[in-house]
């Protein structure tokens, strides 16, 4: 997924047999392989959960670790990634 010019991201998704998707966001310094246990789960319980490495964090490419400009660029990400599962 292409987050801005430059910035690429992994997406992982954990699916099930509904059409309820979870939009999952990982905390800092951490990324999306490490809610494994947690799409398992709830994949298990019929429900999806779909997640992305946040700008600066895990797979994510073109941008710095660990650094954004400003928080609400997680914010505007989201939103992409938001439309982008839809």
């Amino acid at each position: 997924m292409v987050l801005g010019p430059g910035i690429e991201t992994i997406v992982r998704c954990w699916k099930s047999d509904t059409d309820i998707v979870i939009l999952g966001v990982h905390g800092f310094a951490e990324h999306s392989g490490r809610y494994d246990h947690v799409g398992e789960y709830l994949s298990k319980c019929n429900l999806t959960l779909c997640m992305y490495d946040l700008r600066g964090h895990g797979m994510c490419s073109g941008w710095e670790r660990g650094y954004v400009d400003n928080f609400s660029q997680f914010v505007e990400d989201t939103k992409k990634f938001r439309d982008y599962i839809s």
